[in-house]
């Protein structure tokens, strides 16, 4: 049987074959398998293999692997499908929970489109080797662990080619999930892949307009098929009550192709060039939004264009609070070439977003970025990073825009993830001169009495010029107040990074910077491959054990980390005194000492 110790990351789907059921099991599930088979797209559950057994699969969880029942039935045969875990919610339950909310959510439009969007790549994708998934609902699209859209579920999948009778025959059946069919397919007419984009376009709609209960939506549902929308939501909602329009249209040839959706979507600020309500207020007036790069609890980043000088450029929006009055004081202060460059900032009041961030700042006092641990104690005192005049912090419902420079070389996480991928070496080199202009960036953060709390590879990015930029400073802190005394803590920040003191809440200083840039260090020198891996692996690290093979490969690098990784902050070495040994002990080359940013 071949089973893997990668069985904790892999998903195992096991169909039973009744002899009673020849006819129709074994053709569905190979139709599955040997679709699955062919497919090779991100946006699609990845397949591994197949194979029959005449045994039933049993998970022991007293056991360090999962095996077959030793008994069995002669009658019965059993189809196992080993694929990709996708660990992440379904659509289904990502609807859910937006429609349970008691607030609003002014991010669901965007998000509505960029998972549309990938829902649609993967749609062209099995279009392109002439199958029809003919069951495209919520509870068959899912997330993996990172958040990517992955279809699923092909056991009712079928060609598109008009070979032979069976196949058109086949293309007769009213297979699939009944709110979702086309028309064509309720009426066992003969249908093409147009049958996709009917379902795809009623998934759109669900996940843009909020349906409270499954009352509601079986009221809606009718009128939704036949065209006849909310007029809340074709006022609101303009660019795509005209594109769902189009996709729910009865006669399958005036539908569009997936290609064509994907284009009309990837036209740059096509959503908001509808009713003026829906324009992001403070944001209209001068830029093209391109894109959302990412979203936290307090706020979202966007990938903007100046309709002025053309350039693109990243705009964060956040509840103006101390927090993030905090943020904009400490970059504009903090100019140096390794550290994600402040252009401007201007606050706006925004009636187009609901009140939900205004909530979830009351309750979560002075913060506005994307942190990940549950702790809602704000630092007492923490935020005087003076240099900048206050903007005015209030909670009234203003939202402060923070421009800065767009890095278009991805993030840390990303070199990380392409070498742990196999798709790139490793080169010493290249790692400790990235690792030397982090170092750089912190001391000189440092030096202006500032502390980050929050540096972690997503944070680290990447100029055009592959120079290192240090970004999202909204969690920075000043190190003393302006007596030059110790400041009262919170464990505020990303928990997998976080230093022992910054976890336990006790009063620290830059030194916990120094503990997540041991981590940091590590991750860029050894490669992690799975997810378990890390899971494993992270406890020991964050206790300075290295795996086997690490302190004989990096010798003097093991040294630096395990300082580093200290429990005591007393024993970390300063920033400063990191980057001059990395000079002395790696005797970086003239080229290298060359781009300094010092």
């Amino acid at each position: 049987m071949p089973m893997t110790a990668e069985i904790e990351i892999l998903f195992l789907y096991c169909i039973y074959i009744m002899s009673g059921y020849l006819l129709y099991f074994p053709r569905k599930a190979l139709r599955e398998v040997g679709a699955l088979a062919g497919f090779n797209n991100g946006n699609i559950v990845r397949y591994y293999t197949a194979w029959v057994e005449d045994t039933a699969y049993r998970y022991d969880s007293s056991e360090s692997y999962s095996h077959s029942d030793s008994g069995s039935d002669p009658v019965t045969k059993y189809l196992y499908i080993q694929m990709e875990l996708c660990e992440g919610d379904t659509l289904y339950a990502w609807i859910d929970k937006r429609n349970s909310s008691n607030v609003g959510c002014p991010e669901r439009r965007t998000d509505a489109a960029q998972i549309s969007r990938q829902v649609m790549k993967a749609v062209e994708y099995i279009h392109s080797k002439s199958f029809i998934h003919r069951d495209l609902k919520p509870l068959n699209i899912m997330f993996n662990s990172e958040g990517t859209v992955k279809v699923g579920d092909f056991g009712l999948v079928t060609t598109a080619e008009n070979d032979n009778d069976m196949q058109l025959l086949e293309r007769t059946k009213g297979t699939g999930t009944l709110s979702y069919m086309s028309p064509e397919q309720v009426a066992h007419t003969s249908y093409d892949k147009k049958v996709d984009i009917y379902a795809l376009g009623l998934v759109y709609f669900e996940l843009i307009w909020k349906l409270a209960t499954v009352f509601e939506k079986s009221q809606i549902w009718k009128d939704i098929r036949s065209r006849t929308f909310p007029p809340q939501f074709s006022r609101k909602f303009n660019f795509e009550h005209k594109l769902i329009d189009q996709m729910l249209r009865p006669r399958p040839e005036e539908r569009p192709d997936a290609s064509e959706l994907i284009s009309e979507l990837d036209r740059p600020s096509t959503m908001m060039k509808g009713d003026p309500s829906d324009f992001i207020s403070g944001l209209s007036d001068s830029f093209d939004v391109i894109a959302k790069l990412g979203q936290g609890y307090f706020g979202s980043v966007y990938k903007v264009k100046h309709i002025y000088d053309d350039k693109i450029y990243a705009v964060k929006r956040v509840i103006l609070t101390e927090k993030a009055d905090s943020e904009v004081k400490a970059l504009a202060r903090l100019d140096h070439p390794n550290i994600v460059r402040y252009i401007t900032c201007w606050p706006s009041s925004d009636d187009w977003t609901s009140n939900q961030e205004r909530n979830q700042v009351s309750n979560t006092p002075g913060s506005s970025s994307d942190v990940e641990t549950n702790d809602d104690d704000d630092d007492d005192g923490d935020n005087d990073t003076s240099g900048v005049e206050s903007l005015g912090v209030t909670d009234s419902g203003t939202y402060l825009f923070i421009q800065m420079e767009f890095c278009e070389g991805g993030t840390l996480t990303d070199w990380i993830k392409a070498r742990n991928d196999l798709k790139k070496q490793r080169i010493k080199v290249e790692i400790h001169k990235i690792f030397y202009e982090i170092i750089t960036g912190v001391e000189f953060i440092h030096a202006n009495n500032l502390i980050h709390r929050d540096l972690k590879p997503d944070n680290i990015l990447f100029g055009a010029d592959g120079k290192v930029k240090i970004g999202d400073f909204g969690l920075v802190a000043a190190q003393t107040d302006q007596n030059g005394d110790p400041i009262e803590r919170s464990n505020r920040g990303t928990p997998t990074y976080m230093s022992p003191e910054q976890k336990n809440k006790k009063n620290y200083d830059e030194k916990t910077d120094i503990f997540p840039l041991g981590l940091v260090w590590f991750e860029m020198l050894w490669k992690i491959s799975t997810g378990s891996e890390r899971v494993k692996l992270w406890p020991d690290l964050r206790d300075h054990r290295f795996p086997e093979g690490f302190s004989d490969s990096y010798q003097t690098e093991s040294k630096f980390i395990t300082k580093m990784l200290s429990d005591s902050p007393e024993h970390r070495p300063h920033a400063k005194d990191i980057k001059e040994k990395l000079e002395k002990f790696f005797s970086l080359d003239q080229n290298l000492l060359s781009q300094k940013t010092i």
